[in-house]
């Protein structure tokens, strides 16, 4: 192989790679000199047409928000309510006393209720106060619970429908 020709096809190799213009044997054996190719060419950035991540602000994570609400502080008789009745229902003791412990729960006697609904324990025990007890309001004839509190439909003769909805008012 002649010196001119490892020269000639090193140039070739090397215009290439360090030029954006290409240098190529033509068919006589002379260099030729070709015009960049645009995919060479140095141009500007252009915007992509690939979707764009927005930036939000940091949430906590769904574990979090569960480990949070394991430490919500529960009342005692909620506890018990957890530990004697299924869910929705709460524990209500059966005499006007009310035990502290599980253990009193158990001895004294108790019931399971839905003071959402329950008519004689709407929204509270109806045994310790009578005002969670619909049953127990004076002149009312037909009454309910609707969400833990009482709603009076109805009131006896003699009696009427006082302005708040929750009352019967004697009339005259």
């Amino acid at each position: 192989m002649r010196a001119t020709t490892i020269i000639s096809t090193f140039c070739v190799l090397a215009c290439a790679i360090y030029s954006p213009a290409s240098a190529l044997p033509s068919n006589s054996g002379s260099l030729t000199a070709r015009a960049p190719s645009p995919s060479i060419v140095a141009r500007a950035p252009q915007p992509s047409s690939a979707r764009r991540m927005e930036a939000r602000a940091p949430m906590p994570s769904a574990s979090l928000k569960k480990k949070r609400e394991q430490h919500v502080i529960v009342s005692a008789e909620e506890q018990i309510s957890r530990q004697l009745c299924p869910t929705p229902m709460s524990v209500c003791p059966i005499t006007s006393a009310r035990p502290s412990t599980l253990l009193g729960w158990i001895a004294d006697g108790y019931e399971c209720v839905d003071q959402q609904e329950d008519l004689t324990s709407c929204g509270g025990c109806g045994i310790v106060d009578t005002k969670y007890d619909c049953t127990a309001i004076e002149g009312a004839d037909s009454v309910s619970c609707v969400v833990g509190s009482c709603r009076i439909d109805t009131c006896i003769s003699g009696y009427s429908l006082a302005l708040d909805g929750e009352n019967c008012v004697r009339t005259l």
